[in-house]
């Protein structure tokens, strides 16, 4: 009995017992037992409208005056004057819209749900040559995890035995299936769908990719979302005009039921239905488009951003550095990049499985190393046929006594100038060669800023802690013009504060820990959830998981026009309420009408904040 309470809301359970007491006093109306059916209207409404009126008090006290007020006010005198049938009615609309309320709310978080169902709960492990199986959360890195056909990556890792076409789109957003061989990344939450392959853990389960999306998609989901109601922006006013339209009303004709069917159909349900409708709508159609919206607020505030700032590395650029060129001091370029891939083999580092790719792609032989080491974020070194040999930063080659020459230093320097990452390879105390890699701007990124601009003549500009060189190098390309360099954490927050007083709302874009308090600072901070971090993301206000920086058009878009529908429904709210004052004023409505009349104008608003969900960006 308790489950089938939970399953339904208290706005529900209002309106069901409601319908109750109208059917049941219908019945014993037309028996004849009409004084029973008073007895039992007074005493349901003042019980189903005590919530209301307690809400309305508390308002009172804070100096809160909502659109409830009027509501309250047209029950209350409906009760005294003894005009049960509309008081039961108002009572209907308003917990019915609360209700119609709580669906949208269930239909948002059934959207974002999604994604938990892809959320797999036990793997299998490849043990002293046997398969068991395990909870996703015994997962450990370097465990070797069996990825069968048609089951979900339960953990981030590199594919070790085995090739498949992996489908990715819950993460990216592309329906193209990806190739997977040897040596290729996998990412949790992503669905093998061919063969089967076999993977290395690089991660625990709690921290690889989808988990961490997973965790956004609770915490949204669990978070109490401050729905702004945009109505009672305009309740005084419309409080004022219906106060003054039934005092007209009562010192022209001395009628205390037509005061009462003025404020029957001053009953605001439409100014209470048609902002959280269409917010709650707008937080499910941006789920549908891959971004995560945590509150109301968030979409209102979106549509009145006048500047929005990005983070270069990992937002505009990929945050995954690529090969540029190999740079060739001894041996030829095939020797190179054998040796460096032959060491990369036993490294989790990011930029080793780049060179590990890009060796295999080549059908370069690698080699047996001996006696490998790594030491993380620094660089590797091992034995191959019998020297030794040493790849990584070029701090790392000097502590290990390697000769380094000014002309390769002036080199390091240039490549540091220009954003690039070097790392070289030795053998013994000789360095014969170097791989240089690169940032690359994202495919997506080039013509957003433009449209931005242009058509919704929105302010856009690059706030990073890069070099001022490399940040107009790649402002440039994408048609940034205004560029903020050498920005520390504490920089940023200083330049959303000074863009906000210049022209309004700011959105913050970024991707990295040093985002975090700008994120939170900005009227809308927006975390691109491809690198997963934590801090970032629980910053921010929206959080695009699908990564693709094209998202920020498409929330700005929904944000728009979830607004303006939600504005549209207030002020057709409003117009047909006054409309139905007038009337009621000179006696064609009568307060049962006018209640009826009520519910066909919150029908009418509902459905027109439901437009939302079929916005299209």
């Amino acid at each position: 009995m308790i489950k089938i309470l939970r399953k339904y809301s208290f706005p529900v359970w209002i309106a069901i017992v409601d319908c109750l007491v109208l059917i049941v006093g219908g019945l014993l109306f037309f028996t004849g037992n009409k004084e029973l059916v008073a007895i039992i209207f007074r005493i349901s409404i003042f019980v189903l409208a005590m919530p209301l009126w307690i809400s309305i008090v508390k308002d009172i006290f804070n100096k809160r005056f909502g659109v409830d007020l009027i509501a309250g006010v047209a029950i209350l005198g409906a009760l005294l004057l003894g005009q049960y049938l509309p008081a039961l009615v108002i009572i209907l609309m308003l917990s019915g819209g609360q209700a119609l309320e709580a669906y949208a709310m269930q239909k948002a978080k059934f959207e974002l749900s999604k994604l938990l169902e892809r959320s797999p709960t036990h793997a299998t492990k490849k043990e002293n040559g046997k398969y068991i199986e395990i909870s996703v959360d015994e997962i450990n890195p370097q465990d070797e995890i069996l990825i069968k056909s048609g089951e979900i990556i339960p953990v981030d890792g590199i594919v070790i035995e085995g090739a498949s076409l992996v489908d990715e789109s819950s993460l990216t957003g592309e329906s193209v299936l990806i190739e997977k061989n040897i040596n290729s990344v996998v990412s949790s939450g992503t669905e093998n769908t061919t063969g089967s392959i076999l993977i290395r853990a690089t991660k625990i389960a709690k921290e690889s990719r989808y988990a961490k999306i997973v965790a956004l998609v609770r915490d949204a989901q669990e978070s109490k979302a401050p729905i702004v109601r945009m109505a009672d922006k305009y309740a005084v006013l419309f409080t004022f005009i219906t106060l003054v339209i039934s005092l007209i009303a009562w010192f022209l004709f001395h009628d205390v039921l037509r005061v009462l069917a003025i404020l029957v159909v001053a009953t605001p349900c439409p100014l209470i239905l048609a902002t959280p409708i269409a917010i709650i709508s707008g937080m499910s159609r941006a789920a549908k488009s891959g971004i995560i919206v945590k509150n109301g607020g968030a979409l209102e505030n979106m549509a009145r951003v006048r500047t929005i700032l990005f983070d270069k590395t990992g937002t505009i650029t990929l945050g995954v550095p690529i090969i540029e060129k190999i740079i060739i001091f001894s041996l030829d370029r095939e020797q190179i990049l054998g040796f460096s891939a032959s060491l990369d083999q036993g490294s989790s580092h990011i930029l080793a499985s780049s060179i590990v790719a890009l060796a295999n792609k080549e059908k370069i032989n690698l080699f047996e190393v001996k006696e490998f080491k790594e030491v993380f974020g620094e660089g590797v070194k091992g034995i191959i046929n019998g020297e030794n040999y040493l790849l990584g930063k070029l701090a790392f080659l000097k502590s290990n006594t390697v000769n380094i020459s000014d002309e390769i230093k002036k080199q390091h320097e240039e490549h540091q100038d220009n954003g690039e990452m070097s790392v070289y390879l030795a053998r013994d105390k000789e360095i014969l060669g170097a791989i240089i890699f690169s940032d690359t701007v994202r495919e997506d990124a080039k013509g957003i800023f433009q449209k931005l601009s242009n058509k919704y003549d929105i302010s856009c500009a690059m706030v990073t802690g890069d070099h001022i060189g490399v940040a107009q190098k790649i402002a440039k390309s994408v048609g940034i013009e205004t560029v903020y360099a050498d920005c520390q954490p504490e920089d940023k927050v200083k330049i959303v504060e000074e863009a906000s007083k210049r022209k309004g709302p700011v959105a913050m874009v970024g991707d990295g820990v040093n985002d975090a308090p700008a994120l939170a600072r900005a009227d809308v901070g927006i975390a691109l959830a491809s690198h997963g971090d934590t801090a970032t993301s629980s910053a921010s206000d929206m959080v695009i998981i699908h990564s693709s920086i094209k998202r920020i058009v498409d929330i700005y878009e929904i944000s728009r026009k979830t607004i303006g529908i939600a504005k549209q429904g207030i002020w057709v709210g409003i117009g047909l309420s006054i409309f139905l004052m007038i009337l009621a004023l000179f006696g064609f409505i009568k307060p049962l009408e006018g209640a009826l009349l009520q519910e066909v104008i919150d029908v009418l608003v509902i459905l027109s904040a439901l437009r939302v969900l079929r916005i299209k960006v």
